[in-house]
């Protein structure tokens, strides 16, 4: 689930096409921080609390909409050639951190993981540790490669017009992972 098409690699695709690999690290480690930590809460319990109270997760819906709408509407309306170098900013690693809380792709890699790969027969925080430790294996280089390739795209985006409809389409995408929510 990590390395396929979803909020979080289009998100670092269009930050390698647009700062470069270099400038997107910080986003890339933010949310693989952010992704262990969810698996780390789910994995204790968190999850259970959408069983509990269904409210959450309906709550848990819309505001990720809203922020997926939001960060679609940034991508697409980035024009990505600034006169100044420094003048648009990709996002940090708090951002990248925070977004996996309201990330869908990543509460249902973080429910599966914890549904599918612990036994209730063992300790549920070192099971919960050794997935967190291999997700972090395999996130870097995984979410990476998105990065990389969006920096390699940047090399035939050279005109404003190109990157523009990149950009717009990336932002399309973005808001296509919302469909599985309302499925």
């Amino acid at each position: 689930m990590i390395a396929t098409p979803g909020p979080n690699n289009v998100i670092v695709m269009v930050s390698g096409t647009n700062f470069g690999y270099r400038r997107t690290l910080p986003v890339i480690l933010g949310i693989v921080f952010g992704l262990s930590t969810l698996i780390l809460c789910t994995g204790l319990g968190l999850g259970q609390l959408f069983g509990l109270y269904p409210g959450i997760h309906s709550t848990l819906k819309y505001i990720a909409t809203a922020y997926l709408l939001f960060l679609a509407w940034k991508i697409a309306s980035a024009d990505g050639i600034s006169k100044e170098k420094n003048e648009e900013k990709p996002l940090t690693f708090l951002q990248g951190l925070l977004f996996q809380w309201v990330n869908p792709k990543a509460w249902v890699l973080a429910v599966s993981a914890i549904a599918t790969f612990t036994s209730p027969a063992l300790s549920p925080l070192g099971q919960t540790l050794i997935i967190c430790l291999v997700l972090t294996c395999v996130a870097i280089p995984s979410v990476s490669a998105w990065a990389i390739f969006g920096s390699g795209i940047a090399q035939l985006l050279k005109t404003r017009k190109a990157l523009r409809f990149f950009n717009i389409a990336m932002g399309g995408l973005l808001v296509s992972s919302l469909i599985p929510l309302y499925l």
